[in-house]
């Protein structure tokens, strides 16, 4: 009776370690669960943010926005300036100041005022996302025409601790923003406020 139940504890156990290794490499619960933070409820996936939810990262609030593409609000909530960021953007990104004025910002060179009236960000200004984003690295594609050709756009986002880094890895376009600051560093440039 003892070698049975000996027997049975074995391969529970293996199978439980089974289990484990194959949640492990599908996408890491473990760190997952590190990742939550009690005071702030529960975290999510940046690629799992439905149509409209946001997920908070310090003093920014990032909403999904999926008028005219998908795409992301990062609005600083102590600041008020807000970034515009389609996934089949090619490292381009729109800015709106704290007053309001938006603005595009290329690869190279100064931000020049865009008209963005297009882009309905009112709704988003003032909520809070009950959610905080979750820590761990992210890639999204997307079919973008540039300069007349049919392109894929790769972004990579690395959510960590401190910072997350938005990398167009096509065309080596990088945008930084930290969990406590209002400033954005958009290739070697920075734009908004403390």
């Amino acid at each position: 009776m003892f070698m049975r139940w000996h027997r049975i504890g074995i391969c529970a156990a293996a199978l439980a370690g089974l289990v484990l290794a194959g949640a492990l490499s599908a996408g890491n619960p473990a760190r997952v669960a590190q990742d939550k933070d009690p005071k702030k409820g529960n975290t999510i996936g940046l690629h799992l943010l439905e149509k409209n939810a946001g997920a908070h990262f310090g003093d920014w609030a990032i909403w999904r926005y999926d008028e005219g593409g998908k795409s992301l609000f990062l609005i600083n909530q102590k600041t008020r300036y807000a970034i515009y960021l389609p996934w089949t953007s090619n490292g381009w990104v729109n800015y709106r100041s704290n007053s309001g004025e938006w603005y595009v910002l290329f690869s190279k060179g100064e931000a020049k005022p865009q008209n963005r009236d297009d882009l309905k960000i009112a709704p988003f200004l003032d909520k809070k996302p009950a959610q905080a984003i979750e820590h761990g690295t992210y890639k999204f594609v997307e079919k973008s025409n540039v300069n007349g050709k049919d392109v894929t756009i790769l972004w990579t986002v690395k959510v960590t601790p401190d910072l997350i880094d938005f990398h167009c890895d096509g065309y080596d376009d990088r945008m930084t923003i930290r969990r406590a600051s209002g400033q954005v560093i958009h290739n070697g440039r920075t734009f908004g406020a403390k």
